[in-house]
C-alpha cells in the first residue's frame, strides 16, 4: 500500500491482487516514497518501509503471530551484485563442471563492476583531494575562525601534567585527532627555546633519494634537540607526551630510538602546506614509520598560524601551551586514509613556536 503524498493518511493498493507466499511484484515509485505492507485477510499486523534513490529488493516476510517484517536491499549495491552473481554461476553448474569453471563464472561476472567500483573510488578520491585543498585555503583565510568543538571531553593526567583537558575531535579506527589544553608549560617551553633558537636553520622535508630538501611548501626555520638524560629537564616532557600517546592509541611505544623534539619557527609568510607525516593511502604500515605526532604550541601568532585538518574538516586556533595530537595506524595494521593531513596556517601577524615529536613503531 502505498502512503499518499497527495491525501495524508489514504493508503492506495500497488497491486491489482494480494501478492501470495513466494512470489513477486514490481511496484515503481520514487526516492522518499513510503509504503506499507499488510496481511490480506482480517490480520493487523503490518510493516512499513521507504524508497530509497536507487531500485530495491524488498522482501516482506512474517513476524510473530500475525505480524510482518521487512528486509530492504539496495539492487545497486556491490553486496547485491555479488550474490546474485554468486546465485546465477552456481546455477548455471551441473553435477559433472569442472571445479574450476565456478571460479571462471565469477571472475568473468564481477570484473565489469569491480573495475567500475575502483573507478569510482579513485574519482571520488581526486575529488575529496581537490576539496580539501579549498576547505584548507578557506579555514586559513579566516582570521576570525574559532577551533572546531570537540565532539566530546574528558581529563588526563600524568608526568607532571594533573587535570589536563582534552577534546576528542575525530576518532575512528584508523585516525584519532585531539586538542590538549595546557600540556605543556612556560618552564619547558622557555628549556625548549634554550636548545632550539641558537640553532635554528631552514626546515626541510625528505627527498626522493632519502636527503633533505627545500621547498616553498615549506617556509620555516628548524633545530632538533634529544633528551637522553634522566635528569634533563625536558625528561617529563618526553614521558608525558609518549605516555598519552599508549594511553589513547594502545600502541605500546618505547621511548628508546625514538626521534627528538624538532624545535620549528614560523615568521610572518611563513606556513606549512598539507602533508601527512606519516603514510595516509591506507597501505600497510612499514615497521619503524611513523604512527602518531604531538606537536607543542610554545607561542601562538598575533594573526593566522592555525593548523588545519582539511579532509577531516577540523581546524585548530590554539592557545599557548596547548596541544594537538594525532594518530594514524589502525588495528588492522594499515595507515589513515589521509584524515590526518594537515596544514600549518600562513603566519600573518607575528611568531609560531611550535615543538613536534614524531612518533615510531617497529
Amino acid at each position: 500500500m502505498w502512503q499518499s503524498v497527495f491525501h495524508p493518511g489514504r493508503l492506495e493498493p500497488q497491486t491489482a491482487h494480494p501478492i501470495p507466499h513466494g512470489e513477486a511484484a514490481v511496484v515503481r515509485s520514487f526516492e522518499g516514497h513510503s509504503f506499507r505492507a499488510q496481511w490480506a485477510d482480517e490480520r493487523v499486523g503490518h510493516a512499513a518501509f521507504q524508497m530509497g534513490a536507487r531500485e530495491a529488493i524488498v522482501t516482506v516476510l512474517p513476524s510473530g503471530a500475525s505480524g510482518l517484517r521487512v528486509v530492504y536491499r539496495d539492487a545497486g549495491s556491490l553486496e547485491h551484485q555479488v550474490n546474485a552473481t554468486v546465485e546465477d554461476c552456481v546455477s548455471s553448474l551441473t553435477l559433472t563442471s569442472p571445479p574450476e569453471e565456478l571460479t571462471t563464472c565469477l571472475v568473468t561476472s564481477l570484473s565489469p563492476s569491480l573495475s567500475r567500483l575502483r573507478e569510482r573510488g579513485e574519482s571520488s578520491t581526486r575529488f575529496h583531494h581537490k576539496l580539501a585543498h579549498r576547505v584548507r585555503n578557506y579555514t586559513c583565510g579566516d582570521p576570525s575562525l574559532h577551533s572546531t568543538p570537540a565532539a566530546s571531553t574528558f581529563t588526563w593526567s600524568g608526568h607532571g601534567a594533573e587535570g589536563v583537558e582534552m577534546g576528542r575531535l575525530l576518532d575512528t579506527s584508523h585516525a584519532k585527532i585531539m586538542s590538549l589544553s595546557g600540556f605543556v608549560t612556560e618552564e619547558e617551553c622557555a628549556a625548549l627555546r634554550a636548545h632550539g633558537e641558537p640553532h635554528l636553520r631552514q626546515a626541510t622535508v625528505a627527498g626522493e633519494d632519502g636527503g633533505s630538501v627545500v621547498v616553498d611548501a615549506r617556509r620555516a626555520k628548524q633545530a632538533s634537540y634529544s633528551v637522553r638524560r634522566e635528569d634533563d629537564p625536558l625528561m617529563p616532557l618526553r614521558r608525558r607526551v609518549f605516555a598519552f600517546t599508549n594511553n589513547q592509541t594502545g600502541y605500546g611505544l618505547d621511548m628508546a630510538g625514538q626521534e627528538g623534539f624538532t624545535f620549528i619557527s614560523y615568521d610572518a609568510g611563513d606556513a606549512y602546506y598539507s602533508h601527512c607525516d606519516g603514510s595516509c593511502d591506507n597501505s600497510p604500515h612499514a615497521p619503524g614509520g611513523r604512527v602518531a605526532t604531538m606537536v607543542l604550541y610554545c607561542e601562538v601568532a598575533d594573526v593566522g598560524g592555525g593548523t588545519s585538518f582539511p579532509r577531516a574538516d577540523i581546524y585548530l586556533r590554539p592557545k599557548r601551551g596547548d596541544a594537538a595530537f594525532f594518530s594514524y595506524l589502525g588495528p588492522d595494521g594499515k595507515m589513515d586514509e589521509g584524515l590526518t593531513e594537515y596544514s600549518g596556517c600562513d603566519v600573518v601577524e607575528g611568531r609560531k613556536i611550535v615543538v613536534t615529536q614524531w612518533m615510531r613503531l617497529g
